[in-house]
């Protein structure tokens, strides 16, 4: 179709798809009876979802510039959280380098069940500290880089083993 709009029923309260200057094919997939219809005018119910939607916060709908002059918790977690997000993909494929070496004998598995835990608790403890921040809760001003550096720092930490604190050179 050319246009396409949506409109509200008054009465109904029901809304619909109005499709105008279009083509509709009907007919069989990989089969070659299908019919073309021209249509001026085309309207389609449009059902509501069953499931209601979880409302996004209000400072998740602002633009990073409204974000940078806002002084509110919310919109300073939120903006750490933005700009966090791109961290937090480096962050992990730094931790899956070393969580994916295993030695040839044992299950190629073998450290999957560790890395999903380990990246459930580092989403965890960052969404943890977004909502400390927003609510006025954390002491820390960053809380939410100070998880990001906590599992950075394990990322180095698991690289090479030589770095360990309790780490004894064999003889």
């Amino acid at each position: 179709a050319k246009t396409g709009t949506t409109q509200l029923d008054e009465t109904s309260g029901k809304r619909y798809l109005v499709l105008g200057q279009g083509v509709q094919y009907r007919g069989s997939p990989g089969q070659a009876n299908y019919e073309e219809v021209e249509f001026a005018t085309y309207q389609q119910y449009v059902p509501q979802p069953s499931v209601d939607a979880k409302p996004k916060k209000p400072s998740d709908m602002l633009s990073t510039w409204q974000l940078l002059n806002a002084q509110d918790n919310a919109a300073k977690a939120a903006l750490q959280w933005r700009f966090s997000m791109p961290v937090l993909v480096l962050i992990v494929v730094a931790l899956a380098v070393p969580l994916a070496r295993t030695q040839p004998r044992t299950g190629r598995y073998a450290k999957l069940i560790p890395a999903i835990l380990l990246y459930v608790i580092y989403l965890v403890l960052a969404n943890a500290a977004r909502g400390a921040m927003e609510a006025g809760k954390s002491q820390v001003p960053y809380l939410l880089w100070w998880v990001h550096g906590g599992f950075a720092l394990l990322a180095w930490v698991l690289f090479d083993p030589k770095r360990l604190l309790f780490w004894r050179a064999t003889k």
